[in-house]
């Protein structure tokens, strides 16, 4: 059987367009994920370039030399904007508009004004290889799983892209001068059969990415509260689940916050006012914190902190830090101006002497206590411990699984 390169050629854009479609209609269940329309975009330019170049014995060369080949670089720079930007990575712009026009004059030149086809392909393919190795680049790096496998598989196969481009352009362009680009000579075939191959693979890698990321936007969206951006009782099972396995037998510190007279700023400035306040506690509260720590809204008002490590002290002096860069000056909303007071009760203890439900809960009826006892302060556990003991009625709704740890 005799391999014809522009059948596979044919294939190519085949394939290059249902994937443009399948980018496409991914796109529009994610779009709040960046890159996804670059990457259909890119699919299209490159299916039509490809078309263009297929058919320059039945067109004009500036259709095929020049635009086909401008619309394929394109493309392939079109694609690694999009994985630049799908990482939050500032685009290439400059650098792709620079190849881009190079293109579209060595196409002028030397397929319209003075032809050289050897040169020209060898220049085509090793700038193939310039992009797609540049996009292998930002794919295969260091990441966490499960972004890391597909990002690998991407990368991966526009690494082999790359590497059959340059074997091309150097067989052409140095080897065998005179051959055409759809001849049916062996590196013809290499490259043509990989690319074909790759196609596939980069399109699997790529709905992979957008599919991952969206799994994992998903997983954090349903990890925190909507409204201050702070971890949910959910997450904040979860986190001080893996805190207390990190940290056996070390003294871990807990501090519930609440803000007071809180109905007072909803009934007098509206409830965006509310919603305004609670998302600055949350900044200025977080501020305060390590990375480490545990930031969750229980629900209303009212905030919990659970310190990856500390006594009742350091609880305390954190505690008290969180009221007062509350507290020091006015939240201005619209030009209006609200002050904040928070009362707070701590409470710590080692994890592996007791649950930690039990350290929640001895905090919450410190904080009740400073409620109860002029507001606008700090309480410690130990302080009340001698005449208040927690009752069920008395403890937070804490997630079962807190119960467990000990």
């Amino acid at each position: 059987m005799t391999f014809d390169p522009r059948t596979v050629g044919l294939m190519i854009v085949l394939l290059t367009f249902i994937s443009a479609v399948m980018l496409a209609l991914v796109q529009r269940q994610a779009r709040s994920i960046q890159g996804v329309g670059c990457w259909a975009l890119a699919e299209l330019l490159v299916g039509i370039g490809l078309f263009l170049t297929l058919m320059q014995v039945f067109i004009s060369p500036w259709l095929s030399f020049v635009l086909g080949n401008t619309l394929l670089l394109t493309g392939l720079g079109l694609t690694w904007y999009g994985i630049k930007i799908y990482k939050n990575e500032a685009p290439p712009t400059k650098l792709i508009a620079g190849i881009v026009v190079f293109t579209a004059l060595m196409g002028w030149w030397f397929g319209v004004m003075n032809p050289q086809p050897a040169i020209r392909i060898a220049i085509l393919s090793l700038l193939y290889a310039l992009l797609a190795g540049l996009a292998a680049s930002s794919l295969l790096v260091k990441v966490a799983q499960p972004l890391r496998t597909a990002y690998w598989i991407t990368g991966g196969a526009f690494g082999v892209y790359a590497l059959a481009m340059l074997a091309r352009g150097l067989v052409i362009g140095v080897i065998e001068q005179g051959m055409a680009a759809f001849e049916p000579t062996p590196i013809n075939m290499l490259t043509f059969v990989v690319g074909a191959s790759t196609q596939l693979v980069t399109t699997f890698g790529l709905i992979l990415m957008i599919t991952y990321r969206m799994s994992m936007n998903m997983e954090r969206l349903a990890s925190i509260d909507a409204l201050t951006g702070a971890l949910n009782r959910r997450s904040l099972e979860q986190g001080a689940t893996s805190l207390a396995a990190q940290g056996t037998g070390r003294s871990i510190g807990v501090i519930m916050l609440d803000i007071d007279h809180f109905k007072l700023v909803n009934d007098h400035y509206g409830h965006p006012a509310g919603d305004y306040v609670l998302q600055e506690v949350t900044t200025l509260a977080r501020a305060q914190l390590r990375d480490r720590d545990l930031f969750a809204r229980m629900g209303g008002e009212e905030f919990c902190v659970v310190l990856a490590e500390g006594d009742e002290d350091r609880a305390a002096r954190i505690a008290e830090r969180i009221r007062e860069v509350c507290s020091h000056e006015a939240m201005n909303f619209n030009g209006v101006a609200i002050h904040v007071r928070l009362s707070a009760g701590v409470a710590a203890g080692r994890v592996s002497g007791g649950a930690l439900e039990d350290l929640i809960g001895e905090a919450d009826l410190a904080l009740y206590n400073a409620k109860q006892t002029g507001r606008d302060k700090v309480v410690r556990w130990s302080e009340i411990a001698a005449h208040s003991r927690p009752t069920p009625a008395q403890r937070i709704a804490v997630p079962e699984a807190l119960s467990r740890i000990a």
